[in-house]
């Protein structure tokens, strides 16, 4: 476990899929809709075209996803071009997961990945039923598609070596994957798929936190991947069920209430079960005993629209920490 609290939220995002829809009670003050909004209307079209169309304003002047998805094989190799070692959020507005994404762009996807381990990817999606699925069954065609992208590319043969002769550590050790869990109702029906899931890193992103959770079934169990989800087919690994917890409250101007009392209580259950835990953000309207959470007496949390300073949080909330593998 990494406890560094000047760690900051730093790396790259890897915008591979654009366009979604809503899929929780997480969603409808998505960051992820104005953007897309924002950008689709960019006068550069090598900015606006990859959010074209995803998003159409409504009758009554909302904006909502209007279902259309679309993945970009020419972003896949930016990751390459990043040279020094970076945590990547992958999707950063859309899901990977969606169910209109193919499955052939995921297994190129994680060839990319398996490529450059030089970075860690976290991969988050409300979906986690068809992430489950697709983890279970792709190990193969992501060796095989990263053997085709190293030749492709005539890259030096030690970096595919492990996968042409299937001598590579699965699930890929610098892949990360998490389920949104923004309520219990979230809670109970995501986490459980997601523990089931192949994975080096499993995390929980629990931002926007709308509700106290109690997440103590889930913090304190051990899972295992099975002979058959491993490489070659040899062997039984044993893993946490939960390796890492981001929490937050929402942002923007229709951001919903966030309690202080909340995010103690998701800390105070980490640190039971040793599990890191990075408090990304109060959101904009966090909450402290049912009033306006303030600094001090006289000074008002305002240095930040978002509440994300991490020197205005309370004292035991400053924790910015990261798992290790």
């Amino acid at each position: 476990m990494s406890k560094d609290s000047n760690i900051e939220w730093t790396g790259h995002t890897w915008p591979i899929v654009t366009g979604c829809d809503f899929a929780g009670e997480g969603c409808p003050n998505c960051y992820a809709l104005k953007d897309s909004w924002r950008l689709s209307h960019n006068p550069n079209s090598k900015i606006s075209e990859p959010y074209k169309d995803t998003v159409i304003k409504a009758a009554n002047g909302k904006l909502q996803w209007s279902g259309v998805v679309k993945v970009h094989i020419d972003r896949l190799n930016w990751v390459l071009k990043w040279k020094k070692p970076a945590k990547i959020f992958v999707c950063n507005m859309a899901d990977l997961f969606h169910e209109k994404v193919p499955d052939d762009f995921i297994d190129l996807a994680f060839a990319y990945m398996a490529i450059a381990q030089r970075h860690t990817f976290q991969i988050l999606t409300k979906r986690p039923e068809r992430m489950q699925s697709y983890m279970r069954n792709c190990k193969q065609r992501i060796r095989r598609a990263a053997v085709d992208l190293g030749r492709e590319l005539k890259l030096p043969y030690e970096t595919y070596e492990p996968y042409e002769t299937c001598e590579f550590e699965w699930p890929l050790p610098n892949g990360w994957l998490g389920v949104s869990v923004e309520n219990q109702k979230a809670a109970d029906t995501r986490i459980p798929i997601l523990v089931e899931t192949p994975a080096k890193v499993k995390f929980l992103s629990c931002e926007p936190l709308l509700e106290e959770l109690d997440l103590s079934e889930f913090l304190n169990i051990d899972y295992y991947v099975s002979a058959m989800e491993t490489p070659c087919g040899t062997g039984i690994k044993y893993y946490n069920a939960i390796d890492w917890i981001i929490a937050g409250g929402e942002s923007g101007p229709n951001a919903r209430v966030c309690h202080v009392e909340h995010l103690r209580s998701l800390v105070q259950d980490c640190q039971s079960a040793e599990i890191p835990i990075f408090i990304k953000q109060l959101g904009t309207k966090p909450m402290l005993n049912n009033q306006p959470y303030k600094i001090s007496d006289s000074e008002a949390l305002r240095r930040n629209r978002k509440g994300g300073i991490l020197t205005e949080f309370p004292e035991d909330l400053q924790l910015r920490e990261f798992p290790t593998n």
